[in-house]
């Protein structure tokens, strides 16, 4: 009689502990994965076609691959090309590419352009900026290299400019900021300086 008990309570215990270890298992697996640390890291750029710094420049397109998808945000303001070209540039996404349209853009030759991206290019889940992205590239067999840079403030109060941009023009056009557009545009950074780059001499 005794050990008919004790083998009842031995198998009371045993499917206690192994009911226990089911109940414990399932918990664990319920408890489903974390998501790990958050994504800091903006779009990497993995490839350009032609190349950034590309001599000679004679195509209509610019492809731009990058490591994961993106979007672009306000390319409107953000995106800025200099020298002015005639016309207006278009950018396409295509899945984690960037397509720089340039069919209705007149370039002129032996020119260097520069891109800025600004914070434009943002990846798609976080919203991280690539921020200080340029593609250049020069229509003639060399690339302009000067540089001019210099800060902006306030007259009045001696702050930095909120969201200003520096512009550039031929010198000995003095009324041409009321009838012209600017050549050279340059972004005022949030201490108010700016640097315009890839100037000719």
């Amino acid at each position: 009689m005794k050990d008919t008990r004790l083998i009842r309570h031995s198998r009371f215990i045993l499917f206690f502990g192994a009911a226990f270890f089911l109940l414990s298992a399932c918990a664990i697996l319920g408890s489903g994965p974390t998501g790990g640390d958050k994504d800091v890291t903006p779009p990497k750029v993995l490839g350009q076609n032609p190349a950034n710094g590309t001599r000679n420049f004679n195509q209509k397109e610019i492809v731009i691959s990058f490591d994961e998808y993106f979007q672009l945000d306000n390319p409107q303001s953000e995106i800025i090309m200099t020298p002015n070209p005639g016309g207006t540039p278009k950018y396409n996404i295509r899945g984690k590419d960037m397509e720089v349209d340039l069919k209705d853009v007149k370039l002129d030759s032996n020119t260097t352009y520069t891109i800025n991206f600004g914070e434009s290019i943002k990846d798609y889940n976080e919203g991280n900026v690539l921020d200080t992205f340029q593609y250049v590239f020069s229509t003639g067999n060399y690339l302009d290299s000067l540089k001019l840079q210099g800060a902006a403030s306030d007259a009045l109060t001696n702050a930095a400019p909120d969201k200003a941009i520096a512009i550039l023009y031929k010198p000995g056009q003095d009324s041409a900021i009321y009838k012209a557009k600017p050549l050279y545009y340059a972004k005022v950074d949030k201490d108010g300086h700016f640097c315009f780059r890839n100037l000719p001499k």
